[in-house]
């Protein structure tokens, strides 16, 4: 996938809709000067800083309550609700003004999105990083 949502059985490749908003989404925060995937270079930026002992872990975020595990399945949950929200805050201002796109044309997006994560048979996450270090 090209966009910020990933999934361990290439189910998330039948969200063409969320991978599209993602697109969108990144390509709105970098041209407006403030990139929202920037995370891959952060553990570098702090090592470049001079912090010491820098640890990078990468989990995976489960999106709706396809987990079998108990306690994914209720962070899924969770997720889905934020991931949710994010679609109905970010693309108005990002892809609406930045983009140029119709409110139409946003808002159509933004229902398939969620749909489409709220679909069970989508077994989607969200790499979540955890980066830190030690200042000298």
């Amino acid at each position: 996938m090209r966009g910020y949502f990933m999934s361990d059985d290439d189910s998330i490749k039948n969200a063409k809709n969320a991978d599209a908003w993602a697109v969108a989404v990144r390509e709105s925060s970098t041209k407006f000067g403030k990139p929202i995937d920037c995370v891959t270079e952060w553990k570098d930026k702090l090592i470049k800083a001079g912090f010491e002992d820098v640890h990078q872990k990468i989990l995976k975020m489960p999106i709706g309550s396809w987990p079998k595990d108990p306690v994914l399945k209720e962070v899924g949950k969770c997720q889905l609700i934020q991931s949710c929200l994010a679609i109905d805050s970010y693309t108005p201002m990002l892809v609406e003004k930045v983009l140029g796109w119709s409110k139409e044309e946003s808002q159509v997006l933004m229902e398939n999105a969620k749909k489409e994560l709220h679909d069970p048979s989508i077994h989607g996450y969200m790499p979540v990083y955890f980066i830190y270090g030690r200042k000298p």
